[in-house]
Formats: C-alpha cells, structure tokens, sequence
C-alpha cells in the first residue's frame, strides 16, 4: 500500500489520528529495517557459502555460521535465497541437503 494512502487514513476508533500516524510511520521504518537486515544475513550466508561449494559443504558451512548467531542453517539458507536470485539453497526437511542451482557466470 502505498505511504500516502497509509497517510490519509484515519486511525481506529477512539485512536488519535496523529498518535496513529506516527505508529504507522515508525512501523514502516521498522519493516524496511528487518528487510535490510534479512538481505544481509543472506548475504553473509553467500559469502561464506558461495554457489560454487558443494552442498553437503554448504550445510556445514551455514551450520557452523548459525550456531555462532544464534541462527540456523535453515534461517540463513532462506535469507540466502530472499537475498540473491543467482544462488538458492533449498533445506530439505530431515536436514539431508542443501540443493543450488550452478552458480552465474561471474560470480564470485
């Protein structure tokens, strides 16, 4: 929805509307900021797991990571994916593999 029509909205009943807005404001600042940091985790999870390690490696890899943020290797594989349509990790239920399609040509 875009901001201007978020904007013009009246807040909830009995809600001031100036109140309202500045939540919503805040909660639109919020939202892009757990995007941003989404699109950096899955960029962290690429650098040290780059499409061209094989998969098995990549599980360790992201396991390893995880362990050390307070993650997983399942968070960090979707991050991974939300962050780059180039490289895609897949995990499989059960933890039997991380699946990417080749890497493109030029990456690093």
């Amino acid at each position: 929805m875009p901001t201007a029509e978020l904007e013009s909205r009246p807040g909830p009943d009995g809600y001031p509307i100036e109140a309202w807005r500045a939540l919503a404001a805040r909660g639109r600042e919020l939202y892009q900021e757990d995007l941003r940091i989404q699109r950096e985790l899955g960029l962290l999870a690429l650098r040290v797991a780059p499409g061209y390690v094989a998969d098995r490696d990549a599980e360790e890899i992201l396991h390893a990571l995880g362990e050390e943020i307070g993650s997983s290797a399942e968070e960090l594989a979707a991050r991974e994916t939300l962050s780059s349509s180039h490289a895609r990790l897949t995990f499989h239920p059960g933890g039997a593999l991380l699946t990417r399609p080749a890497p493109f040509e030029g990456a690093r």
